[in-house]
């Protein structure tokens, strides 16, 4: 530490000084003389090395990022076509039990207040009626529907307007046990298929639907089909083939009673025979009559 006693009077070291002074500063590179009218020189500062950053890190910035926009609502983001709908086979055990359940309903419908059974007079006869109850199951689907007929029939447009074209059906009427007393004789119905029966397939499978098979529920289950898919016959060859088996047979298996005169075919005795002409299939209480 210096004191004022150990001051050193100015002498000819002083005058160099400023000379000492402006050469430091020049070789410092960090001072200006207050004459000069140079810039200093810019320091450039040496970039100071950083750890690598790793390719899966960098985002190219040339490429945009599309700005997400929230799915509307009830929606997917991508959307996923609705599969078509198919058509519900339903497989032997499912069908027999639907056959099985239709037969039952309509026998317990055909005594119940659904056949509506009156007894009415009529000149000289009483008439004992009831109406004819279907039912039609589709074999695609499954579908069914209960019809309920009219007195003694039941018009084919009931059926059909539970059918669709190209897919086929089981097709299932009740016969009532119809009486007619007149002048104290009477007589009762045919409980088994009329003619109009065998051929009212027919005209379905004209127009495009398949009736598969005939199922008749009366004292008897009936059932008839054709050995050929859709080879139903048409009215006029039922007729002809009635007419053609009591030439041969030399047997009437019609007569006419009242009232109204009404033609009756003894269908019964005449079945099993008429099968055989029409090449139909033809089952009675579950057993095949050839």
């Amino acid at each position: 530490m210096n004191t004022a006693g150990n001051r050193k009077k100015p002498g000819g070291t002083a005058k160099i000084f400023p000379g000492i002074l402006l050469l430091a500063c020049i070789l410092a590179a960090g001072c200006t003389h207050p004459g000069d009218s140079r810039v200093p020189e810019t320091t450039v500062q040496a970039p100071v090395p950083q750890s690598p950053v790793p390719a899966s890190a960098v985002i190219p910035e040339e490429i945009p990022i599309a700005p997400s926009v929230p799915a509307a609502a009830g929606t997917t983001e991508r959307a996923t076509p609705a599969p078509e709908k198919t058509p519900r086979i339903l497989d032997d055990g499912a069908m027999n039990a639907r056959v099985q359940d239709a037969k039952n309903k309509l026998e317990i419908y055909r005594n119940s207040d659904k056949a509506g059974t009156v007894v009415s007079q009529s000149e000289s006869c009483s008439i004992k009626q009831s109406r004819e109850l279907g039912y039609v199951i589709d074999t695609e689907t499954g579908e069914d529907a209960y019809i309920s007929g009219d007195y003694g029939s039941i018009n084919g447009s009931a059926f059909r307007q539970h059918m669709l074209r190209n897919h086929s059906y089981l097709v299932f009427h009740t016969h009532a046990r119809d009486w007619f007393m007149c002048g104290g004789s009477g007589t009762i119905a045919q409980d088994t298929f009329s003619l109009k029966d065998l051929s009212f397939p027919y005209n379905f499978t004209a127009d495009g639907y398949h009736i598969r098979r005939m199922i008749l529920i009366s004292d008897k289950t009936y059932e008839i089909y054709p050995k050929t898919p859709d080879n139903w016959k048409p009215e006029r060859e039922v007729s002809r083939a009635v007419a053609d088996l009591e030439s041969r047979m030399e047997v009437k298996f019609s007569y006419t009673d009242f009232p109204g005169n009404t033609t009756y075919y003894d269908v019964d005795n005449m079945m099993p025979l008429l099968v055989k002409k029409l090449d139909y299939a033809y089952i009675v209480n579950e057993n095949t009559i050839n």
